[in-house]
């Protein structure tokens, strides 16, 4: 992608390493079902994180992280910030603009 600080997409149970100043994709979904089957996926959301151990969960409905990934930043001793100003987002691709752009801002600020 071209964004050095971006780390990948990850189900939220494959994602066992959190990095300073860093940006995930992240579904919501295990990457197995029940029945064993590789889950296709249903709900993305972004995490950053910057080098003051703040972490931002972006979910374009407004949701909290899923304990996975509560419990991997707390574990990393992160301070959790939440979006709430994109519950009514419509489009998922506003979302994703949103995200870069904040993936820009957060991790280009002096």
């Amino acid at each position: 992608m071209g964004i050095p600080t971006f780390k990948g997409c990850f189900y939220k149970d494959t994602l066992k390493k959190i990095e300073p100043s860093s940006s995930y994709i992240i579904n919501l979904n295990s990457e197995f079902n029940e029945k064993n089957e590789q889950n296709a996926g249903s709900h993305w959301v972004a995490l950053i994180t910057d080098d003051l151990k703040k972490a931002i969960n972006m979910d374009s409905y407004g949701e909290k992280e899923p304990n996975e990934i509560k419990n991997l930043l707390k574990s990393n001793q992160y301070n959790i910030a939440h979006t709430s100003i994109y519950k009514y987002a419509i489009l998922n691709v506003e979302f994703v603009w949103l995200y870069l752009f904040g993936v820009h801002i957060l991790l280009n600020r002096e």
